[in-house]
């Protein structure tokens, strides 16, 4: 199995299934890479639960993450 980075994902609901859409682009110019991945509604929410706690246990080891991105001039994004 060969690791795949992601930088964006969509998320789609049907009554069925929740589609996780994962890719990477590095640049306007480049394709992007795409993974889907289809979980039931109850798959989805334990996986949720179990990421949420890998989340919790990292910030009690390496300290909180901040996901407020400010404007600088320019347009350009600074965390």
């Amino acid at each position: 199995m060969d690791p795949m980075y992601c930088n964006n994902v969509n998320i789609q609901v049907t009554n069925y299934d929740i589609i996780l859409n994962f890719s990477y682009k590095s640049n306007a110019e480049q394709e992007a890479k795409l993974i889907s991945i289809v979980m039931s509604p109850q798959h989805t929410k334990a996986f949720a639960h179990l990421l949420s706690e890998k989340v919790r246990k990292y910030e009690e080891i390496f300290g909180p993450l901040n996901l407020e991105a400010k404007i600088k001039k320019g347009n350009e994004l600074e965390n």
